[in-house]
């Protein structure tokens, strides 16, 4: 797998950042209310699953911050980039070729709407390049 060098404070704190990201995103500050009509939820039902919710994506959001962290330590390595934009091409290739690939596949098999693709890839993209900053900004 090769020798990465890991800011293991950096991913810490991208995986911090991250889980605020998505709590902002799906929040009544943004996208919650829409996002809910096109998922044929309720605020009940979201209310209920909140705290499931935020601790599966504390967890996630940390795995995923290492990623980007081993990703960009590797492109790294093999290009001469620096920190910042290893990272940020780590978070949008990952975006891209996975997060968004996986949002799109899985939204289209539940037959849903385009908006919520958006909305849902929007989150994963804006979360992964808000980590590849900051791991970037500290250094991979």
């Amino acid at each position: 797998m090769g020798d990465v060098d890991i800011n293991w404070l950096a991913v810490i704190l991208a995986g911090i950042a991250g889980a605020g990201v998505s709590w902002l995103w799906f929040s009544k500050y943004l996208f919650r209310n829409r996002w809910m009509h096109l998922a044929g939820l309720t605020l009940e039902r979201v209310e209920r699953g909140t705290s499931v919710a935020a601790a599966i994506t504390g967890v996630v959001s940390l795995l995923t911050a290492y990623v980007v962290a081993y990703v960009a330590s590797l492109i790294e390595a093999h290009s001469g980039d620096g920190d910042l934009a290893s990272a940020l091409g780590a978070a949008f290739w990952l975006w891209f070729g996975i997060a968004a690939a996986t949002v799109i596949v899985h939204d289209a098999f539940d037959q849903q709407p385009v908006t919520k693709m958006a909305i849902s890839a929007g989150e994963r993209l804006v979360t992964l390049m808000v980590m590849g900053f900051i791991i970037g900004l500290f250094g991979v």
